[in-house]
């Protein structure tokens, strides 16, 4: 069940942004960079850590199996995603997707602009 916290129309943006790029949809990982990308988008941080705890929290799981997930659904189609990506093999990380898609996310001017979450606040 994704984070209620998070606009829906964030999440299926990015979605559609990682199916895009060819991240495996039917997998976890997959909601949970939707997800983190979402945040990002709303929540100015370079602390990643703090976006898979709240994910992690919200789908009550720990914050390893999110990472895990996320970088399992990258390898699945890391050439095609690295393609897409215009970077290197070696180059590809769950928070370099992240930031793309929370990049392509906060450009995007069709979408409404949501209030920013704070991630300080514990999960409830």
């Amino acid at each position: 069940m994704p984070d209620s916290t998070i606009p829906k129309f964030l999440i299926d943006r990015a979605q559609t942004i990682l199916k895009d790029m060819g991240v495996p949809e039917h997998l976890q990982g997959f909601t949970f960079l939707a997800e983190a990308a979402a945040l990002k988008s709303l929540f100015t941080s370079n602390r990643y850590m703090q976006i898979y705890t709240h994910i992690a929290k919200a789908h009550n799981i720990s914050s390893k199996t999110v990472t895990n997930s996320m970088s399992y659904a990258l390898d699945c189609n890391r050439e095609n995603i690295c393609a897409n990506l215009k970077i290197n093999l070696n180059e590809l990380c769950c928070s370099r997707v992240i930031s793309t898609v929370a990049l392509r996310l906060t450009n995007a001017a069709e979408l409404p602009t949501p209030s920013p979450i704070n991630l300080a606040k514990p999960y409830k």
